[in-house]
């Protein structure tokens, strides 16, 4: 069952870099693609800070944090004897994400 988590998180990690890559290719910096129009758009947009450009240029600082959490949260999904299935979702999710920002933060 915990094999479950950290293959989704590598198939959510691997679908996210895909798009994030597409979307580098294919699209002009501040520039929206309309998916569903009036719900819907992808803007191409960069930030090298956190949530609302918190600390912004703090890549580093970053960097750590996100191989703290990813740390935190591997030892956690291993010491849970009794993983639902939500947690399993919800793991593969917030490891994903950590795994997915580590990446860019590194590449980009």
């Amino acid at each position: 069952m915990k094999k479950f988590v950290f293959i989704l998180s590598i198939i959510l990690v691997f679908i996210g870099q895909l798009i994030k890559n597409v979307i580098i290719r294919t699209i002009n910096i501040n520039e929206s693609i309309i998916l569903i129009p009036k719900f819907l758009n992808i803007t191409y947009v960069t930030n090298d800070g956190g949530a609302f450009s918190i600390l912004s240029g703090g890549r580093w600082y970053f960097i750590i944090i996100s191989i703290i959490a990813l740390i935190f949260l591997i030892r956690i999904i291993l010491l849970d004897t009794k993983i639902s299935r939500f947690d399993m979702f919800s793991y593969s999710l917030v490891l994903g994400g950590i795994v997915g920002n580590l990446i860019d933060r590194i590449i980009y």
